[in-house]
């Protein structure tokens, strides 16, 4: 564990707030391939730390052998359960799956398959997921899965199952950034944005909490000092779009011939922005601005 890592858990010491819920899992291979990579919190029972480029959490691991026994569970104790993975063995399991994620509020979803080959009903599947906002990740995916991953640079597997969790909306976690600047959100709690003097400070953070006021200054601020340091974070130059099939009459690549399947339009897109220069203190001596032409 980094350094960094070592320092956040020491200010964050303690039980986990939230939690990982495997369902179904009646072999535990499910939580084994979890637990081998994935970091454990010294001194604290099922704990387990993430670290993304954005942010730090610490969540525990509860392991259930039904969708009921999660559900009991969670009315006894109400244990926040953002991440459930469940293991399908029939696809009368799903409306159960269905019901029991809504009960607990959980923010990632995923049904667990071991193959395609015993999915019981793909096509199902897939139509459940989609129309109920879970995902579906295969355990040992066949040849035409890892050859379409690798095509898409897309996880399978179990380390699919990790970006799931890295992706999901933890309430108690840290933001990671460079600085010292120090954030109150919308209600009124702290955030730190770390390096490596700052006393991380784990907290209750909502998705849609907002910076204004005298927090987004000094943010800007930051910013502001951190473009100085780096002269190479530039603003790109212009970019240039020509071409956009879109005319039954328009010419194919074959010079002289004419396809009625093909379509072209001509758009010319020619996108300016500028900055003006950046006050003493890391306040804005004018606002940005920006210049958008576009002509068909």
């Amino acid at each position: 564990m980094s350094e960094k890592n070592e320092h956040f858990m020491v200010k964050c010491k303690g039980p986990p707030k939230q939690f990982l819920a495997i369902v179904g899992d009646t072999d535990g291979m499910i939580r084994k391939s979890l637990e081998e990579r994935s970091k454990a919190v010294k001194e604290e029972a099922d704990c387990y730390f993430i670290e993304t480029y954005y942010y730090s959490a610490k969540y525990g691991i509860k392991t259930y052998e039904t969708l009921s026994e999660l559900s009991a569970d969670y009315e006894a104790n109400n244990a926040p359960i953002m991440c459930i993975f469940f293991a399908l063995k029939s696809m009368d399991q799903l409306e159960e799956a269905k019901t029991v994620s809504n009960q607990v509020k959980a923010d990632t979803k995923v049904i667990i398959v071991e193959s395609l080959e015993l999915c019981p009903d793909f096509d199902g599947l897939e139509k459940f997921v989609a129309e109920n906002e879970f995902e579906v990740v295969f355990l040992k995916p066949n040849e035409d899965q890892l050859v379409e991953a690798a095509e898409q640079a897309e996880k399978i597997g179990v380390d699919r199952l990790i970006e799931t969790m890295e992706v999901c909306n933890w309430p108690w976690r840290v933001v990671n950034a460079i600085g010292k600047v120090k954030i109150h959100d919308s209600i009124g709690t702290l955030s730190n944005f770390m390096d490596d003097e700052a006393d991380p400070t784990e907290y209750n953070m909502n998705e849609d909490d907002t910076i204004s006021g005298p927090a987004a200054d000094q943010l800007i601020r930051h910013f502001a000092q951190w473009i100085d340091q780096n002269p190479d974070a530039t603003i790109p130059a212009p970019q240039h779009a020509e071409r956009v099939n879109l005319s039954p009459d328009s010419p194919t690549t074959t010079e002289g011939t004419t396809n009625q399947d093909d379509v072209s339009i001509s758009v010319d897109i020619d996108l300016v922005c500028a900055t003006k220069n950046l006050g003493e203190n890391g306040g804005s001596s004018g606002e940005n601005e920006k210049k958008a032409e576009k002509s068909t």
